[in-house]
């Protein structure tokens, strides 16, 4: 709530959404993954709101990139395939955190910080960092 009705306001403006997704993505994969070797609560604190600030960074963007990617008369269709995949997730993400957390209790974490790595190498390799609605139409 913090970042979506404070922070985002001020840094929308400066970075743009490809970098707020960048920077996102780069906060949550290492913090995903360092959750199970953290034993003093600071530093759980510290990783977990690292972890939101990314979280808050990413979405926000993700949902305006799509919104300004998808052609205006799919723009409905295409946020229903992606909210359906992101439903997917949040069934299939359980299930699977807690088969590997019985196996070894770092490796749902450990896994969630890898699958971080696609986003993340996606949003670098396939974003451009000017507007979408700046982009010239002639390739």
């Amino acid at each position: 709530a913090v970042m979506q009705g404070g922070v985002l306001r001020y840094v929308a403006p400066r970075l743009g959404e490809v970098r707020m997704l960048r920077l996102g993505y780069l906060l949550q994969a290492p913090s995903l993954a360092a959750i199970p070797f953290l034993t003093p609560w600071v530093p759980v604190l510290f990783v977990l709101l690292t972890l939101g600030i990314g979280n808050g960074l990413a979405n926000p963007s993700v949902n305006s990139l799509i919104s300004r990617s998808a052609p205006r008369d799919m723009q409905g269709s295409v946020f229903g395939i992606t909210q359906s995949a992101g439903a997917f997730a949040r069934i299939l993400g359980p299930i699977t955190g807690s088969v590997l957390f019985d196996q070894r209790h770092w490796m749902p974490y450990a896994l969630a910080g890898a699958l971080m790595a696609f986003p993340l190498l996606g949003a670098w390799a396939f974003l451009r960092t000017e507007p979408l609605a700046q982009r010239s139409s002639v390739a």
